[in-house]
């Protein structure tokens, strides 16, 4: 491997990557704007886990909505060409 290919610099993205906020991850459509005129979508969020009476109502459910909500909006978006969903904590939380 070249020197060039294992510089850090090759790995910071600098403008080439933007953090959305989406205040409600659950409303229909949440990211219909969030994912306009992008080429590839990194998706991070989760809701964070809680001390609930039901957690798979107030943390499980929400996970996947918001999950399958950017999906949704993907898929309308022309310009998307890949999709990274990053797991969570949630994941290893029984």
């Amino acid at each position: 491997m070249s020197s060039s290919r294992r510089h850090p610099s090759r790995l910071a993205p600098g403008s080439r990557l933007q953090f959305t906020f989406v205040p409600d991850i659950l409303a229909d459509g949440a990211y219909d704007e969030a994912v306009k005129d992008v080429k590839y979508i990194i998706h991070i969020a989760s809701p964070i886990a809680k001390e609930t009476e039901d957690y798979e109502r107030d943390v499980i459910q929400p996970a996947v909505k918001g999950t399958t909500n950017i999906l949704k909006s993907a898929l309308k978006a022309p310009t998307v060409k890949r999709i990274v969903i990053t797991s969570s904590i949630i994941a290893v939380i029984p």
